[in-house]
This record gives C-alpha cells, structure tokens and sequence, in this order.
C-alpha cells in the first residue's frame, strides 16, 4: 500500500493513499519526489517490509561547451608528437 512518509516512518495502515490485495497491482509514479509503500500485512512492516521510491524529474541532456570555447586538441599525447615532428629534422641536421 502507499501511506504518507509519516505512515511509513511509524508503519501506519489505517488511512493508505493506495490500497491494493489483488496481487498484480500497478502503481503510477506520475510526479517526482518520494513514494512510501508498506506491507498491510500485521507485523511486516515492523519486520522492514516497507520501501521508498524517489521519483527524479525527467532527465535532462548535458550541457553543451560554452559557446567560443576551444575546441578540443590533441591532449598531451598529441603534442608530443607535434613536438617531435617539430624538433627532429632539428636534431638530424645538427648530428645530435
């Protein structure tokens, strides 16, 4: 059953929100925030069969980069390279 968080903190059964013993029970989650369910069953709830769902808003795509941000380089690997590209044809005309 769905009770209020103060129901499920005290495993409170007499005034559910939602009440279901059919076995094959469907409970919309249609809002963010938490959903508090208990067993009706004597003593279960005291024995830990009680849960709480969090709902979180609907997920939002991750921000672009800022806008005249630069755009993404080789990474230190890269200038190494670069690096030595650069600095060899130096090194082979000195005999280094």
């Amino acid at each position: 059953m769905v009770v209020t968080e103060q129901g499920y903190n005290k495993c409170e059964s007499s005034h559910p929100i939602f009440f279901s013993n059919s076995g094959n029970t469907e409970v919309r989650l249609d809002r963010p925030g938490p959903f508090y369910f208990i067993s009706g069953v004597t003593g279960h709830c005291q024995g830990g069969q009680k849960l709480v769902i969090k709902v979180t808003d609907k997920a939002r795509p991750p921000p672009g980069p800022p806008s005249g941000a630069a755009p993404a380089g080789f990474g230190s690997a890269g200038a190494i390279v670069v690096l030595m590209a650069v600095l060899w044809p130096l090194l082979v005309m000195h005999d280094i």
